[in-house]
C-alpha cells in the first residue's frame, strides 16, 4: 500500500514557483488556528468539523487512481458550459483535469476546456501579502474564445490549474 508522504509534492509537480512560508508566519498561523479552535469550542460548543476549511501548505500529490483532493477555486462570468443560473462555479481541481458541476446533479460534471483559456492577468487579492506562497489569494483573469472569466484561488491552486492548461508564468509576475 502506497503512503501518501511518497507522493511528490504539488509544488514540485507545478513550473510557477511556489515560495516557502517563513517560519515566523507559520507559527503565527498554527497561533492563529490554536486560538480559533479555542474560540469555536468554548462559544459553540462544537468540535474540530465546525473549525472551518484550512489547507495544509505542505499539500502531497493523491495517490493512483485517486485524482481528487487538489483543491477547488471559484469561476466567474459567463461561458457556454456554465449554469445561466449562477454567476459562479466551483471548480473541482483533479489530476486529470479541471472540473465543474454547472446542473449540480451527481454525474453531470463538465470539464472545463483549458486548452482554449488564455491567462490574461494575475492578481493578489491582498497586495501587500502577494507572494508566491500556496495558501496565498490570487485572483486570475482568462478568456475563453470572447467570454471574460475570473479564477479566485490559493497560489497553490491556480499554479496548478495552470500546470494542467500549459500556461506560462506571466513575465511581470517572473522570480529573478
Amino acid at each position: 500500500m502506497s503512503s501518501t508522504s511518497a507522493q511528490p509534492r504539488v509544488a514540485d509537480v507545478v513550473s510557477w514557483p511556489v515560495e516557502r512560508v517563513p517560519l515566523y508566519q507559520r507559527i503565527g498561523s498554527y497561533l492563529g488556528l490554536i486560538l480559533n479552535f479555542a474560540v469555536v469550542l468554548v462559544l459553540q460548543d462544537s468540535g474540530m468539523n465546525d473549525m472551518g476549511s484550512w489547507r495544509l501548505r505542505d499539500q502531497r500529490m493523491p495517490v493512483p487512481p485517486e485524482t481528487r483532493g487538489l483543491g477547488s477555486i471559484e469561476l466567474e462570468g459567463t461561458a457556454p458550459f456554465m449554469s445561466r443560473l449562477r454567476p459562479k462555479e466551483l471548480v473541482d481541481l483533479r489530476t486529470d483535469g479541471a472540473w465543474i458541476n454547472p446542473m449540480g446533479l451527481d454525474h453531470s460534471e463538465v470539464a472545463l476546456p483549458l486548452p482554449r483559456f488564455k491567462l490574461v492577468k494575475l492578481i493578489p487579492l491582498r497586495p501587500k501579502r502577494g507572494r508566491h506562497y500556496p495558501s496565498a489569494q490570487w485572483r486570475a483573469k482568462v478568456l475563453f474564445d470572447d467570454n471574460a472569466l475570473e479564477l479566485t484561488g490559493t497560489w497553490l491552486e491556480l499554479a496548478w490549474l495552470a500546470h494542467l492548461a500549459d500556461w506560462p508564468l506571466p513575465a511581470d509576475l517572473a522570480v529573478a
